[in-house]
């Protein structure tokens, strides 16, 4: 029997249950001229900065227009739509300003933050007089549920925030003093290159190039992120840049992987995407089978239950959605494998004389099978061709088909 896809977050439901279990799809979404910031307005449209090309676009029913600025045409200049300039515009947000709503931007290469007004889709406005200056790559922006705007301010090291009437503060780091100390907020703590932030009520969690940070309470501290080595070796973090919530699960972006991580146990695991830093391209598909090229920042569409991704790399929106899998016929494992993880020769024990035996990896490819009529209870197989990874071993015998998981390192 060829089985069906499981996930690599879904091995274990599958093997307890052997019913349904859940797993991550990755497919485009939409395309882009490299894509960086991501906002969702009040009508669901979904709103990108285009990093590369300097304009900003919206995304109505699948069909992208250019709202703001022009193409490949660097430049600081305010008016209307096509006629505003922006260079190198990063990290985006939605929030309400005199009654309207507007886009705030993150204008990194003119080391400014801009509001476009957006209520109307016919005039898209920009003007100087509201542009607040000072910063230094500008990454990331984010509101909370006040209005305030916070700031990733990244060649500054340090995190601001803008309130509703324009004053900006300091609320973490140092400007101008690179570091990874914790402490106290603003006398004590500094950062490496604070480029993606999440506000969760009052708390401001702060992707930090290779950690992820929280200011909470006027301290700063750094979240011990671990890999979950029960999925085997999933590889440690590389380039955090943007921290989001996706329902009650957290993910981070980091490079060419899109991990998620418990926040009780601080283990990660990776969500889609590669391992490892350098296993960069482009493919749609299951969990860690999918490729990502250089992710920046990603925005959970609740009503749609997906997370978006902004794949530079790549010149698109990719989504991830939640999917249920069917295991057909799967139940618990009742033979025995070791070593647990293998590496060269895998020993089967506790199966019938009469059995066959498949090895899939998690996009349902059988990679290895073996028939025999003659076990004498146990068998020895050859896996020294497969990759590190997490593999399924499924036995087919009197009582029905069994399956259990398989590290290779």
């Amino acid at each position: 029997m060829k089985m069906k896809l499981l996930s690599t977050l879904a091995i274990v439901l599958a093997l307890q249950i052997g019913v349904n279990a859940q797993g991550y799809k990755v497919t485009d979404f939409s395309g882009g001229t490299g894509p960086y910031g991501m906002a969702i307005d009040s009508r669901g449209y979904l709103w990108v900065s285009n990093n590369s090309s300097h304009t900003i676009t919206y995304n109505t029913g699948g069909n992208v227009k250019t709202a703001a600025g022009a193409q490949n045409q660097a430049g600081y200049t305010d008016g209307q739509g096509v006629g505003i300039r922006f260079s190198q515009p990063k990290g985006i947000a939605v929030t309400q300003r005199a009654g309207s709503e507007v886009l705030v931007v993150a204008d990194a290469g003119n080391n400014a933050i801009r509001f476009v007004s957006i209520a109307n889709l016919t005039t898209i406005l920009s003007t100087k007089v509201t542009d607040i200056t000072g910063f230094n790559d500008p990454c990331d922006v984010e509101v909370d549920a006040s209005g305030n705007i916070y700031v990733a301010d990244r060649m500054n090291y340090v995190v601001k925030k803008i309130d509703l009437v324009g004053q900006v503060t300091i609320i973490a780091g140092q400007e101008g003093k690179s570091g990874t100390d914790d402490g106290d907020a603003t006398t004590k703590a500094k950062f490496t290159a604070p480029t993606g932030l999440y506000v969760d009520g009052s708390d401001v969690y702060v992707a930090d190039g290779g950690a992820l940070r929280k200011i909470s309470g006027g301290k700063v501290t750094t979240i011990d992120l671990k890999p979950d080595d029960s999925w085997g070796d999933v590889g440690w973090l590389f380039n955090c840049l943007d921290i989001e919530k996706m329902g009650s699960q957290w993910v981070l972006s980091d490079g060419c992987s899109i991990r998620i991580f418990d926040a009780g146990t601080t283990k990660y695991i990776t969500m889609a995407g590669a391992n490892y830093a350098g296993q960069c391209g482009y493919k749609n598909g299951m969990d860690t089978f999918a490729r990502f090229q250089n992710v920046y920042t990603m925005k959970y569409d609740a009503t749609n239950e997906k997370l978006l991704v902004a794949d530079q790399g790549n010149n698109k929106i990719r989504q991830i959605e939640k999917t249920t899998i069917a295991i057909e016929e799967a139940a618990v494992a009742d033979f025995n494998l070791y070593p647990n993880p293998a590496s060269d020769v895998l020993v089967v024990e506790g199966i019938e004389d009469n059995f066959s035996l498949s090895i899939y990896n998690l996009a349902g490819s059988e990679l290895i099978s073996v028939q025999s009529s003659a076990a004498g209870g146990s068998t020895s197989i050859d896996v020294s061709n497969l990759q590190q990874g997490v593999y399924l071993v499924s036995i087919r015998q009197s009582q029905g088909i069994t399956t259990q998981k398989l590290v290779i390192q």
